[in-house]
């Protein structure tokens, strides 16, 4: 989204954030302690790894990776991350092992780069859509049928509270009077989860529009304890009014997942 905001959380395939190539200001915090031994699942990938398979379409292809010291990347794709620091690259390289593992449960081989376009948004191979996303350690691939799915959304966080100066830019005063009402948890650590599903809602809808929107250009409802319904505003250049989508947490790990 197209905010000034402090950074917290930045994905490949929004434009909002750390751009390609520049350091992320949490998330490198947080993945400079990932594991160092290149692709050995942790147990706390493999439990996000499954909540994300159950939040996630039954039809869509969703992989969780730990994002480790290995940095191998197709020769086109390190020039996107060439000037950046460590952590980003590390992170880069994680979810191009996820975009490709999911690309492969779709029955896609991809052998060449997987670039970003001009909006940073993932060139996926025809006939697919998908989101990449990274934070608390872990890179996560989305990946769905485009003439199953228009767009699908992914967000990953750490279940952290959100900064003071943030928590109002990312709640609507509905959104508060509804979420704070009907929860005992302190505005910053329900303004986390809030963010996770609106981050999974602009990277389902950007694509699709190229039309940059705000945090407030988006109302959510939750549903029970893990669905959502998203209110789009007429500044999203959305065709759609309503989006829906599930969210949920384990290991301090914050999933969302949005598709229509």
């Amino acid at each position: 989204m197209t905010r000034a905001i402090p950074n917290v959380g930045a994905a490949d395939g929004a434009p909002d954030g750390a751009p390609d190539g520049a350091p992320d200001g949490v998330a490198a915090g947080v993945a400079a302690g990932a594991a160092s031994e290149p692709h050995r699942p942790t147990a706390r990938r493999v439990r996000v790894a499954a909540l994300l398979g159950h939040l996630a379409p039954a039809s869509a292809a969703a992989v969780v990776v730990d994002v480790d010291d290995d940095e191998r990347v197709h020769d086109a794709e390190r020039a996107v991350v060439g000037g950046a620091v460590a952590v980003r690259r590390r992170e880069f390289a994680a979810g191009r092992r996820a975009a490709r593992a999911a690309l492969a449960q779709l029955g896609v081989v991809v052998d060449g780069p997987l670039l970003p376009d001009a909006d940073r948004v993932p060139r996926w191979p025809e006939g697919v859509v998908g989101s990449l996303s990274h934070g608390a350690g872990l890179a996560a691939a989305v990946v769905a049928r485009s003439d199953r799915w228009r767009g699908v959304g992914v967000d990953v966080e750490a279940d952290r509270p959100l900064p003071d100066e943030v928590i109002g830019l990312v709640f609507s005063e509905s959104e508060r009077q509804r979420l704070l009402a009907t929860t005992s948890l302190a505005p910053a650590v329900v303004g986390k989860r809030l963010f996770a599903i609106k981050e999974s809602v602009y990277k389902a809808v950007f694509p699709t529009t190229r039309v940059p929107f705000e945090f407030a250009d988006v109302d959510v409802e939750v549903v029970g304890d893990a669905a959502f319904v998203a209110h789009l505003g007429p500044r999203t250049g959305s065709p759609y009014a309503v989006l829906r989508g599930a969210f949920s947490c384990v290991d301090g790990v914050v999933v969302a997942v949005t598709a229509f």
